[in-house]
């Protein structure tokens, strides 16, 4: 029986193999799939980060680390996002260090690299429901370059995602903000009616001093907030997301 079983395991599993894509030289991202094969038979995945020493190879980030594809900042900086946290590795340090220090915040890297921007919450109903955030750009060595906060002001306007949308061919970041349809005058979250999903009238923020504010065109659809080719269509230049994302 026990040889039945080893025989219908190894004919419904096979074997196991390892992607790697190395976006630096001294940087591997290595997403490793254990023998297996569907349903029942599906075998383990996890992901691992490693970087080149003198002797080898080394692990940065185990698979309990779970890391995320590490984003190109610099030829020599990368940033990892492990166990939701950002992560700057650099190819000449021993160990990885918080990209945004001790904060909760979220950390972005314009499409380019050559900066990170570490977005914090300040204020509102829910991190998810922002209407206060404070922007901190950080230079490969981890020097704050510029800091600035933001706040949506009008009652009723929340930022789109609480984190930067887009980024210029310059490096500057840029945030959305909209009229929340699902949250009413009391506070209270619900159904949006077609009145309110008619009137959030969303607003591209590009940080700096002055803020700049741009309006969507009218008619705009929640779904167009967070399109590039709409606002860079609005504001007559190219807009892209930050790195790693779609």
């Amino acid at each position: 029986m026990r040889w039945a079983v080893a025989v219908l395991a190894l004919a419904a599993g096979g074997c196991g193999h390892t992607d790697v894509t190395t976006p630096l030289p001294w940087v591997q991202y290595r997403r490793i799939t254990g023998p297996g094969g569907s349903g029942m038979w599906a075998g383990s995945r996890h992901t691992e980060v490693r970087v080149r020493r003198w002797w080898g190879w080394s692990t940065a980030f185990d698979a309990d680390a779970a890391p995320g594809a590490p984003i190109v900042v610099t030829p020599s900086v990368v940033l990892v996002l492990s166990q939701g946290a950002p992560w700057i590795l650099r190819e000449s340090d021993t160990r990885p260090v918080r990209a945004c220090g001790d904060k909760d915040d979220v950390a972005e890297v314009p499409p380019d690299g050559g900066f990170v921007d570490c977005v914090g919450f300040l204020s509102g109903p829910a991190r998810g429901v922002a209407t206060g955030l404070r922007l901190r750009r950080l230079d490969p060595t981890g020097t704050l370059v510029a800091q600035q906060d933001f706040t949506t002001g009008d009652q009723g306007r929340v930022f789109l995602t609480p984190t930067i949308e887009f980024y210029d061919d310059e490096k500057n970041p840029y945030l959305v903000t909209f009229r929340d349809p699902w949250t009413g005058d009391d506070g209270t979250r619900g159904t949006a009616s077609p009145e309110r999903l008619a009137a959030i009238t969303c607003e591209l923020v590009r940080v700096g001093l002055p803020a700049q504010v741009t309006p969507a065109p009218p008619g705009h659809a929640v779904a167009e907030c967070s399109e590039a080719g709409v606002w860079s269509r609005a504001l007559g230049r190219p807009l892209r997301r930050p790195s790693a994302r779609p």
